[in-house]
């Protein structure tokens, strides 16, 4: 299916290094597929650790010049940025579909939310005020200023890809900092986004350095429903919660823990509403859940369900591959499911709604704690 983009330059297909587009050293490239078509949409450079290296080189040598820049100058570069951004959502949006999944109304939402960082922190780049702090002397004072902490890098997800960059990278920005998506000793700071698991892995190999570090990691977030809930508002809570970009954000819900008394309503009401969900191709006019990223994550999804049912879960709705095909997977919902399942534990990054019994707010608690 072709984009059918207004500005037909804005898909890329090199690296932007030091002012330039360029490929990789040697011509590697990686080819991306629409997860929806299994089409070719192009091929981009595969960067080795000597184009890493000289994009950091070029951030470093940029830094001296873009951190004595005025304040009131950076901000209006950002303006210009966010400007772009809103020019060219539709473009942008088209892109971030066809690449990813996500359904087009979703790819819109997403780069408005990523214009929104740049908005708001070309706003903050004139207002990076210092302090004044109480002297011990009496004719003395002390002044702070706030300095940029040199190059920074960040390492974003796939899952929004243009929402995350921005906000990183607005940030650094905006103070004066120059950014690199991805780490060298050159680096002073390092913001990730991402699992625990490679979370734990930078922050060991950031302790070297004493290197910076900011870290949004995975989880494993619970939805209580208690007796007296609205389930009407509820369900709808639920589902824009657990099924926005297929189950495939960091936020998103993973348990659904509903007191005793309304258990079975609420299953039923969540039911009725799930089946409501088109699954399809993003681009298409009302569909409401995309593809999966990759076959990798079909194979967790269904590796979660069928050890949740093997240990006592039902499913009362999808629980399987679609009939789509490639890597679109299921809504599915899953009843009566044990505290001893994967799918309680570990962050399943998919279309699946796992409901859990308690009886009592201080379980309820508890639950919801019970986590890797």
């Amino acid at each position: 299916m072709p984009l059918n983009l207004n500005d037909t330059s804005l898909l890329k297909n090199e690296a932007f290094i030091g002012g330039q587009w360029v490929g990789a050293d040697g011509g590697k490239t990686i080819k991306v597929t629409n997860p929806a078509t299994g089409e070719i949409l192009a091929s981009v450079p595969k960067l080795s650790a000597t184009e890493t290296s000289h994009a950091i080189d070029a951030a470093a040598n940029a830094f001296p010049e873009w951190s004595r820049r005025l304040a009131h100058d950076r901000a209006n570069i950002l303006r210009k940025w966010f400007d772009l951004l809103m020019e060219n959502q539709a473009d942008l949006a088209a892109i971030m579909t066809a690449e990813q999944g996500k359904s087009f109304t979703e790819a819109k939402g997403e780069i408005a939310y990523a214009a929104s960082f740049i908005e708001w922190f070309s706003e903050e780049a004139r207002r990076t005020y210092g302090e004044i702090i109480p002297s011990y002397k009496e004719d003395a004072r002390i002044l702070v200023t706030h300095e940029p902490v040199g190059v920074t890098a960040a390492i974003t997800p796939w899952n929004f890809p243009a929402a995350m960059i921005a906000r990183k990278a607005g940030a650094a920005l905006s103070v004066g900092c120059t950014m690199v998506l991805t780490s060298n000793p050159k680096v002073r700071k390092v913001s990730f986004t991402g699992s625990t698991e490679t979370g734990k892995k930078l922050m060991e190999q950031s302790a070297s350095t004493l290197k910076r570090l900011s870290l949004e990691l995975g989880g494993n977030a619970p939805f209580l429903v208690f007796d007296d809930a609205d389930l009407d508002s509820a369900v709808e809570g639920a589902v824009a919660s657990k099924f926005r970009n297929s189950g495939q954000t960091c936020v998103c819900t993973n348990r659904f823990l509903v007191q005793d008394q309304i258990y079975d309503a609420f299953a039923e009401k969540l039911t009725k509403a799930v089946k409501k969900l088109k699954v399809g191709n993003g681009m298409e006019d009302g569909v409401d859940q995309g593809p999966l990223i990759n076959q990798d994550a079909v194979e967790t999804v269904k590796a979660h369900i069928e050890d949740a049912v093997e240990k006592g879960a039902r499913i009362v709705h999808g629980g399987k591959p679609h009939a789509l095909g490639g890597t679109f997977f299921e809504p599915t919902v899953l009843v009566d499911v044990p505290a001893t399942a994967r799918i309680a534990r570990e962050e399943t990054f998919g279309p699946v709604a796992a409901l859990f019994r308690f009886t009592g707010e201080a379980e309820a608690i508890a639950m919801a704690n019970d986590t890797e």
